[in-house]
């Protein structure tokens, strides 16, 4: 009798010892499929993808892991970018969905009046206002070139960094001035890409 006893215990420890290691087998998986690693070897074009598609969710936890832990990301709500436009931190930028201050970002084109909005009522006027994830116009560095009437002046801005541009063209309807572009960029840091700066462009005055 002692002997099944001890047969049937011996089992049982088999067992939770199978349970305990397929347990900790599927959470190393769940966190291997997680989401990619800021260091992982993609192209610019890939990375500035992932940030897009986290900014059509307003996802913007997963931005802030791409931002530069030095330089922050400044957004700039035209193509010409300005010391005095607005950069959020990595923690500053994950709070976005619940940060109700008033920022100045700039002035609108043609009034002049200061924009001043929460981060939210930004995204939605300058930043995520086309569908860009789903831009069939993607061009790089060299190959982004002026559209409308404000200056291009990132390069100059940023000399050391990437830029990939997301481009919708304009309808027929308002006789294609409805166009808009979104410019992300990024500067290389240990041998990864880091987002630097969102510019919004699109038909000015």
């Amino acid at each position: 009798m002692k002997g099944v006893l001890y047969f049937i215990g011996s089992v049982a420890v088999v067992i939770v010892a199978v349970l305990l290691f397929n347990l900790s087998s599927g959470s190393q998986t769940e966190a291997e499929e997680g989401p990619p690693s800021v260091k992982e070897n993609v192209t610019v074009e890939e990375r500035a993808q992932t940030i897009l598609e986290a900014l059509r969710e307003e996802d913007f936890e997963q931005v802030a892991e791409y931002v530069h832990s030095e330089k922050g990301v400044t957004f700039s709500p035209y193509a010409y970018v300005e010391s005095e436009h607005q950069m959020f931190d990595q923690e500053n930028l994950k709070n976005w969905k619940n940060d109700q201050s008033i920022y100045t970002w700039g002035t609108f084109d043609g009034s002049g009046y200061a924009i001043e909005v929460t981060p939210i009522e930004y995204y939605e006027q300058f930043i995520y206002d086309k569908d860009f994830a789903s831009a069939e116009e993607v061009h790089q560095d060299e190959a982004i070139q002026p559209r409308g009437n404000s200056l291009h002046n990132a390069k100059e801005f940023y000399p050391d960094a990437r830029f990939i541009e997301f481009h919708v063209p304009g309808s027929e309807e308002y006789g294609g001035m409805d166009w808009g572009s979104l410019i992300i960029a990024f500067e290389e840091m240990d041998g990864a890409l880091y987002l630097i700066a969102i510019i919004h462009d699109q038909w000015t005055i």
